[in-house]
């Protein structure tokens, strides 16, 4: 990689992000660091949790 690469972002790997406590490179699938141990949330799990408490409140409240 060229030295200019780093300002352009050419050669970076999509699959990687940097973690927002200690600056290192993990995997963007990755639930916590590997080298601090920050934990991230899926907006996945919360889509699906609030999906479901959605249905759950239609359903209590529409029935008489």
């Amino acid at each position: 990689m060229r030295s200019d690469d780093y300002l352009t972002g050419a050669g970076r790997n999509p699959h990687l992000r940097t973690c927002d406590a200690c600056g290192k490179q993990i995997a963007k699938s990755a639930r916590t660091c590997p080298h601090c141990g920050k934990t991230y949330t899926t907006l996945g799990g919360v889509f699906i949790a609030v999906i479901i408490g959605l249905i759950l409140a239609g359903y209590f409240f529409s029935r008489k």
